[in-house]
């Protein structure tokens, strides 16, 4: 969905900001036409609760975002309070830009799943997560799904690959700490730093 569909559905409200930074008074207001306020700076209220507002400086990278990383998801089902509002300069690019659904990164709100995981690695490998990849690769059960021609598909990463192939003592020893405590740490020495930073991505799983 389009920022400009959003608007045009009511899903989302133009409010004129005050110096305080915080929307001016919209209730039994008549609502502002956007396109009298472009190039402006103004708050797009959750006025229909369809909305999440996160703040987040991956997910702002996706979507419809404030200066500050606070990013705007569609989400109806985990919909912010109605009061959220985001911050935006108002322009004809934004109004075109589509905001990003909570299925795409619902592992960042929601315990990672392994059959999801697995089934989005056989149907759409290249829209893997960094952090899906690690948890992936970490959890042993994979390799009763997945080949080794499979993982190639996954990703060209030679460490990665090292973990889903389970092919050192290092790799197995973090599956093994992953799985009893969703988490790496106690291990993370035997790695360099750039290691440890992707194995830093794992956290309990479910399915």
């Amino acid at each position: 969905m389009e920022l400009k569909n959003a608007l045009d559905q009511h899903l989302l409200r133009v409010v004129a900001i005050q110096r305080n930074g915080y929307p001016k008074k919209y209730k039994g207001e008549d609502r502002l036409d956007y396109h009298q306020v472009l190039n402006q700076k103004v708050a797009l209220v959750n006025e229909s609760k369809q909305f999440m507002i996160v703040k987040d400086p991956v997910i702002a990278t996706m979507t419809i975002a404030s200066n500050s990383d606070k990013a705007l998801i569609h989400a109806p089902q985990h919909a912010s309070n109605v009061s959220a509002f985001l911050t935006v300069t108002l322009t004809k690019a934004l109004l075109s830009q589509p905001i990003l659904e909570y299925d795409k990164v619902k592992t960042h709100f929601e315990p990672l799943n392994l059959v999801d995981l697995l089934t989005k690695a056989l149907e759409k490998p290249k829209e893997l997560t960094e952090k899906e990849l690690v948890n992936l690769a970490l959890n042993t059960d994979s390799l009763q799904v997945l080949q080794k021609t499979d993982f190639a598909k996954l990703t060209a990463d030679a460490f990665l690959l090292e973990v889903f192939l389970q092919s050192t003592p290092r790799v197995r020893l973090a599956s093994l700490e992953a799985s009893k405590f969703g988490k790496v740490e106690k291990c993370l020495s035997l790695f360099k730093p750039r290691e440890q930073k992707l194995l830093k991505l794992a956290e309990p799983m479910v399915g």
